[in-house]
């Protein structure tokens, strides 16, 4: 047996025949478009470029024949092999109207069709929720922001790890972070008069990784000058019908939450101890270094968060005041508790709001107990903001704002159940 048996008659017209990667032209407009997703007996099955939605055609092979832009000059004697003997699932081409076919690109490796569908069909989902989102927030007179990815500081947040990198430039060495939020550049943005901002940000948080977590993720951010946290729950809940009509928010308290679900009268003065007392109650381990905040979590998560689906039916929740201690960068109200609040939404943490601080001492002071929680628990300390403080001592008016997880939005919009479905190429990180 020689070599020769071993070659097919796509080796041949590929070999021989074709005329390699064919250009676009516009006299090719007519032809239909596609990839050749199936073959069923006599029959090839066609998916239109053009309308990915559309039903998939199928093609009698022994009416299809080659388009003369196939060829490569012909030499005398050979004659091409017919389209059924040549064309596999994968391949690239174009079919005209009387069944003349021209091959664009070949799949010159085995490919899973339906992984490309599924990475197809995650792309055009993902890039029309985005355009949702825009829309909804055009509509309502904010302006998109673009910030950078870079920053002196990350964000001094005690818990998060952020992802940093070492800049070359005109004999200068020096750190930049990727941001783990772009809110610091949004409220310089706010200090210097733009009233209602949003962006949809490429953020960076390292060590988390799961099923509703990546390391690279969309932060959606927006804030509204001289407002409160009314405007902005309303905000959510119309972004949330946005996309399914009729679901509104079940807004509670905190304390509400507490009150119902373990029988504890949640205050603003609740002490490390009472939290302790209350978490042996509950059969929650208590460790002799927990601070009130690492109780008031392990109650939240072992006992409250886990019900929250039982709350109007399975509507988001969306709950405010939260203890003082974690008033993070929101202002204390005159009831005690932090003004602040967090939407829940089928088992997912969706956004986080705070009616803004824009003092400048008290940033400064939350900013500096920021850093000493992360030295105490081992994490690098990060720089602080010098440019934000000093927009800040020029002034920065009232407002409220929120940073909510794009994709975890997307996820309990429309039911999906792990982060790397909601977009293309959602690898590990």
């Amino acid at each position: 047996m020689t070599a020769a048996n071993f070659i097919t008659a796509r080796d041949l017209f590929l070999g021989h025949h074709w005329r390699r990667y064919p250009a676009w032209q516009e006299s090719l407009e007519g032809f239909r478009i596609g990839r050749v997703v199936g073959r069923d007996k006599d029959e090839f099955v066609l998916r239109d470029y053009r309308s990915f939605e559309a039903p998939e055609s199928r093609l009698n092979s022994d009416e299809l024949r080659w388009h003369v832009e196939s060829f490569r000059e012909p030499k005398a004697g050979e004659s091409a092999p017919p389209v059924q003997e040549v064309l596999r699932v994968g391949d690239w081409v174009g079919i005209s109207k009387s069944g003349e076919v021209l091959l664009f690109a070949p799949c010159v490796r085995p490919v899973a069709v339906q992984e490309g569908d599924l990475l197809c069909d995650k792309a055009r989902k993902w890039s029309t929720f985005l355009t949702g989102v825009r829309q909804f927030f055009e509509a309502r007179g904010f302006q998109e922001m673009t910030t950078p990815a870079l920053a002196v500081s990350p964000g001094t947040e005690p818990f998060l790890d952020p992802l940093s990198i070492e800049i070359e430039f005109a004999g200068l060495h020096e750190r930049r972070y990727l941001v783990t939020s772009p809110e610091f550049h949004l409220k310089k943005i706010l200090g210097s008069g733009v009233p209602r901002i949003f962006e949809i940000a490429k953020c960076f948080r390292n060590k988390e990784s799961g099923h509703q977590h990546r390391i690279e993720f969309h932060m959606l951010e927006w804030y509204r000058a001289f407002s409160d946290l009314e405007k902005i729950a309303d905000d959510v809940e119309g972004l949330i019908r946005h996309f399914r009509p009729g679901v509104g928010l079940y807004r509670t308290t905190m304390a509400a939450l507490f009150k119902r679900f373990v029988e504890f009268d949640l205050r603003s003065d609740s002490s490390r101890d009472d939290l302790a007392r209350l978490a042996v109650e509950k059969r929650i381990r208590v460790l002799p270094d927990d601070s009130f905040d690492d109780l008031f979590h392990k109650v939240f998560l072992e006992c409250i968060e886990s019900r929250l689906g039982e709350l109007a039916d399975g509507s988001p929740v969306l709950i405010t005041d939260y203890p003082p201690s974690q008033a993070a960068l929101s202002r204390i109200g005159d009831n005690g508790f932090a003004q602040r609040f967090e939407v829940y939404w089928r088992g997912l943490e969706l956004c986080n709001a705070f009616h803004e601080l824009n003092d400048p001492s008290e940033n400064q002071r939350r900013f500096d107990r920021d850093l000493f929680a992360k030295r105490q628990t081992g994490r690098e300390p990060v720089p602080i903001d010098e440019e934000l403080m000093r927009v800040f001592d020029e002034g920065v008016p009232p407002a409220a704002g929120i940073a909510l997880g794009l994709e975890r939005l997307f996820m309990a919009v429309f039911e999906v159940d792990a982060i790397e479905h909601t977009r293309p190429f959602a690898t590990f990180v």
